[in-house]
């Protein structure tokens, strides 16, 4: 570690209150910035500050100082057995959180990495720390999270070195002893400099780049900040991570802008989370769960009639299919009527009343893919199926009580700007499904997917009069202009709400942005003069403009924000580190994580926050309409490929120069790289490189690849299909290891050869191994 010094002053104020979420939260810092015993090792005069400024930080997290005595690291063995006593101590278990940092000289040789104490010596072993011996220590212990932060030169090196040691022991760390992370403030050849890193730690903590659903932040967002903090500043130092084990985001760093409490904060459950997120809020006339009110009007019919099909005790087998142009109220009538059949429903006439839990499961295909839409039904109708015709079949065969599966959304299903998932899920699976005597399938969609559905269907469309009344819209205009706050005077509302009614024709989504519009002032129209009605908008795309234009000199810096969303894959795209630099990516022109804060804080009217899985919020906007507004069909390909190359970038390298470390990529790429480089024709290109085939998400990458055309892609498409069905329950190592075969079989020798450098085996090129040589149930090769 240097003497040189890089600051912009310590952090003011906590970041976020003590975390209410039953873990005990310690923090250990430690370092030597005088050396009593070797005058070759420089003083460290910043040390002290950046030890005080590590503990109110974590402090500020709801952390408890352990071991105060040994913060100086007085002598070598003291802190060695003093961490040791503490992590053996009786009581330690998975609720404990630890964090361990140290600050102060790295020493290398050509065997390991060591951390200097007071009375340390350069050339005598014994009285330095070995980082690897961390190793044993943090491994062998039951705290459920540990997290170790090396702020020293050359860190990197001993944080690779940890993470080799315990990869090899992980597995004997008690059951429920969580996750072990590594956080290195210096690259393997670097220096590290005086508050550096501590500075660049408190800003990424203090930004909190996730959103109000999100319990903890990202240890590799953070890392990314911390790097991005460091480069805008000057220090030629860069942080890494390791991830050794654990979950996806771990504990260690509470979100400052996290809420409990919010609506149905249960979101283990993916229906749950639906509800929350799309069927509740839209069965309620609102665009988010904690918007208070219930503003659905009409569409009466269209219950009844879904309603009483429902109560039939016999089934027709011919499937429900609700339809009607974009902003129609597919959606709502369906969130409507999976409210009615909650226990705690709104009032509402016996006739519209389906029966209680009549809806056995109910899914939003909002980017879904065949693959991903069978497996979740099969888990909720308790079918063991691999595909769609095991699930078929598996649901044929069912003998009990009549069950109801809703779709909704279809159109949505695989990537939102193209593709042909939702054709490859109606044909495939719903149209069959439709026919079944045992099973109701209810389903939302665009008329354009009503033919891919085949025959055995009744179509309820809420753009005819038989389904959703005239005056439905002007009833709800009228209601919210007078209920809600603001908008024009009262004797100008019924003549407003008859006009926003004709403009706004069969969509109530015109007529609630046009509503929002009035009540915030954003249109102020002067009924005195003739043809005031024409500046009304008549489509979403006129209201949405009239929405951004309330925002003046700012208009362009809020689109070039939401366009990202508008290209968004699966439930949405994440905060963290992913947002800001795509939206620069598509404008050209800077975009940082404090304009994503202010957009979400002052122009978030139409972004949905949800939940997705393990534990991250991610962001859309409210309505598929919206986003096809804001992205141009003209540009689309050269967007897409912006998009693509933008997340190809923030892969990180391989420590080993061994190519992108995707391993180590977000989650966002793992699931959706695939569905951009689909979309941008960079597909072809991605599926040489094999290890992007481990790390890719199996569902969405068998969905992007289905419109490959190069004959070479076409070869590799055939070869990850032979053992695709296994590659959602095996993790990465396994999944190389079942593609090195396939790639023999399939003589794809390039594949084989990258695969085979990080393996312990691959089979030889061309070896045709049959199919038992592969154990079921088992990933270790035999015979070979």
């Amino acid at each position: 570690m240097t003497g040189a010094t890089v600051t912009d002053g310590p952090m003011t104020g906590a970041p976020g209150e003590e975390a209410t979420d039953g873990l005990h939260r310690y923090v250990f810092a430690f370092g030597a910035h005088t050396f009593t015993e070797d005058p070759a090792l420089a003083d460290l005069p910043g040390v002290p500050d950046d030890l005080r400024r590590v503990k109110a930080l974590f402090s500020s997290l709801g952390y408890t100082e352990i071991l105060p005595e040994l913060a100086g690291a007085p002598d070598a063995q003291l802190v060695r057995a003093g961490l040791e006593d503490w992590l053996k101590t009786d009581g330690r278990g998975p609720e404990d959180v630890l964090v361990v940092y140290y600050a102060g000289h790295g020493l290398r040789d050509d065997r390991s990495h060591r951390l200097t104490c007071r009375t340390s010596k350069h050339n005598r072993v014994s009285t330095t720390l070995a980082t690897r011996e961390l190793a044993d220590l943090l491994v062998d212990t039951r705290v459920g999270h540990a997290l170790l932060l090396l702020d020293t030169c050359y860190a990197e090196l001993g944080a690779a070195e940890i993470a080799n040691v315990t990869g090899q022991l992980v597995d004997s760390r008690p059951p429920d002893a969580d996750g072990l992370w590594l956080m290195a403030s210096a690259r393997s050849r670097e220096a590290a400099y005086d508050h550096a890193f501590v500075t660049a730690l408190e800003s990424a903590v203090r930004a909190g780049t996730a959103g109000m659903r999100q319990r903890y932040l990202d240890i590799p967002t953070v890392t990314g900040q911390v790097n991005g903090h460091l480069r805008e500043h000057g220090p030629d130092q860069c942080a890494s991570y390791h991830a050794v084990s654990g979950r996806a985001v771990p504990p260690f760093l509470p979100n400052p802008k996290y809420r409990p409490g919010l609506p149905d904060e249960a979101m283990d459950v993916q229906s749950q989370r639906e509800w929350t997120a799309h069927f509740g809020p839209r069965g309620r006339g609102v665009e988010y769960a904690s918007e208070p009110g219930d503003w659905f009007v009409g569409r009466l019919q269209a219950l009844a009639t879904v309603a009483g099909w429902l109560r039939e005790p016999v089934h027709d087998a011919r499937a429900r299919v609700v339809t009607g142009d974009p902003g129609s109220g597919k959606s709502a009538v369906l969130g409507r009527l999976l409210a009615l059949a909650r226990p705690d429903r709104p009032e509402a006439p016996a006739h519209l009343l389906p029966p209680p839990g009549s809806v056995t499961v109910s899914v939003h295909a909002h980017g879904t893919t065949l693959e991903s839409l069978t497996a979740r039904l099969a888990a909720a109708l308790e079918v063991e199926a691999d595909g769609p015709a095991q699930l078929l079949a598996g649901l044929a065969e069912y003998t009990g009580p009549l069950r109801t599966v809703l779709v909704d959304a279809l159109e949505e299903a695989g990537t939102g700007v193209g593709g042909r998932e939702p054709q490859r899920i109606a044909r495939e699976l719903l149209r069959p499904m439709s026919a079944l005597h045992n099973l109701r399938l209810l389903i939302g969609t665009r008329r354009t997917m009503i033919p891919e559905l085949g025959r055995a269907v009744e179509i309820i469309d809420l753009d005819t009069d038989a389904y959703t009344g005239r005056d439905d819209i002007e009833q709800y205009a009228r209601r919210a202009l007078t209920e809600m706050p603001g908008g024009p005077t009262a004797e100008d509302r019924e003549a407003v709400a008859v006009a926003v009614a004709r403009r706004a024709g069969r969509s109530f989504l015109v007529a609630r942005m046009t509503v929002r519009a009035l009540l915030h002032g954003d249109l102020t129209p002067d009924v005195s003069r003739p043809g005031w009605e024409e500046e009304l908008p008549s489509e979403v795309g006129q209201a949405f403009d009239a929405y951004l234009a309330r925002y003046g000199d700012d208009e362009q810096r809020v689109r070039r924000l939401l366009r990202p969303l508008a290209y968004a894959e699966g439930t949405g795209l994440p905060w963290d580190s992913l947002w800001a630099p795509l939206a620069a990516a598509l404008s050209g022109e800077k975009c940082s994580n404090d304009d994503v804060d202010w957009l979400l804080r002052q122009a978030g009217a139409y972004i949905v926050e949800v939940q997705a899985g393990e534990g991250r919020s991610v962001f859309r906007l409210y309505h598929e309409a919206l986003a096809e507004h804001l992205r141009d069909a003209r540009r689309s390909r050269e967007d897409q490929r912006r998009m693509t190359a933008e997340l190809l970038s923030s892969m990180p390298p391989r420590t080993d120069g061994d190519g992108p470390d995707w391993e180590r990529a977000h989650p966002y790429v793992h699931a959706h790289l695939a569905g951009h480089a689909a979309a941008s024709d960079d597909l072809e290109r991605l599926l040489q490189d094999a290890w992007f085939l481990v790390h890719a998400d199996p569902d969405g990458l068998l969905a992007a690849m289905d419109g490959v055309r190069d004959e070479a892609a076409r070869r590799v498409r055939t070869m990850y299909r032979t053992s695709a069905h296994l590659y959602r329950d095996l993790c990465a190592h396994e999944r190389a290891q079942v593609l090195a075969v396939d790639a023999a079989r399939y003589r794809l020798e390039h594949h084989r050869k990258t695969l085979g450098r990080r393996l312990e085996w691959t089979p030889p090129l061309g070896d045709r191994l049959p199919d038992e040589q592969l154990v079921p149930g088992r990933t270790e090769f035999v015979g070979k």
